[in-house]
């Protein structure tokens, strides 16, 4: 009896065992296992930002820099010529499109500090501010309110910044996604010059809490609710951004 009773015992842990496996594999994405980046919230250790699987990047024209977010090679940041596409202007900065407003490191117990202007005489947006790393922070970063943007159909959006030298994030939430898992790519700055970007939608990496979602979807056009802008950088001091032009693009071969 004591035989029969430890192999009921036994079949009953395989079976737990099996449905434990299937559900597993049905887990939110946000609980998914995930590749670190420049982080932005205390749930992201040191030791997680220096770990980079070789699985990563989907192909060979996707690199990393020294902290450990993806970006593009050269060639895959240049902007297409003016006369390649059709451009939409996504802001004027006036008063009757949707505002911009500060998401920064003190939310997890930093002391960073940033300020974001619009000026609609100029159409350019400043993103300014001090980044700090005391108290394990070390972000500063703005967004656009929540709106309905049906980029369906439009291969990448087109910046033209002048920055500080240093390296930023833009970043792009979804409808689809929700506002925690962003879509982000570096955008690199030179001291006092004006940049033209360009920006592959397919290409931008999805990530939530700086850490990269392997098996979220690729960025839906069609989805995009707000734009953004991070510094996540690690070096300490004052910074400033600005935007002159934020416009989504399409080739000119294809129809929005």
């Amino acid at each position: 009896m004591k035989v029969v009773w430890f192999l009921l015992g036994v079949a009953t842990l395989i079976v737990f065992t099996g449905l434990l496996a299937q559900t597993t594999m049905w887990l939110p994405v946000k609980s998914l296992a995930v590749v670190p980046i420049a982080a932005d919230a205390s749930s992201v250790t040191e030791s997680d930002k220096e770990t980079m699987p070789t699985d990563t990047t989907a192909d060979d024209a996707m690199n990393t820099n020294e902290e450990g977010v993806v970006k593009r090679d050269d060639e895959m940041s240049e902007p297409p010529s003016s006369s390649a596409v059709v451009r939409t202007v996504l802001f004027d900065y006036d008063e009757d499109e949707p505002a911009w407003y500060t998401v920064n490191d003190d939310v997890m117990g930093g002391v960073s500090t940033s300020m974001v202007t619009t000026d609609a005489k100029t159409q350019r947006l400043v993103f300014s501010g001090n980044l700090s790393l005391e108290n394990n922070g070390g972000f500063a970063s703005i967004r656009s309110q929540w709106s309905d943007y049906d980029l369906t159909g439009y291969d990448g959006i087109f910046l033209r910044v002048r920055g500080d030298g240093r390296t930023y994030q833009f970043r792009i939430r979804t409808e689809e996604t929700g506002s925690e898992i962003a879509y982000a790519t570096l955008i690199e700055t030179e001291v006092g010059i004006w940049k033209d970007i360009y920006v592959s939608l397919e290409e931008m990496i999805p990530v939530y809490r700086g850490v990269i979602v392997r098996r979220a979807p690729a960025l839906n056009p069609g989805s995009i609710r707000s734009f953004g802008f991070m510094l996540a950088d690690k070096q300490e001091g004052e910074f400033f951004l600005e935007v002159e032009t934020l416009s989504a693009v399409v080739a000119s071969h294809r129809q929005v």
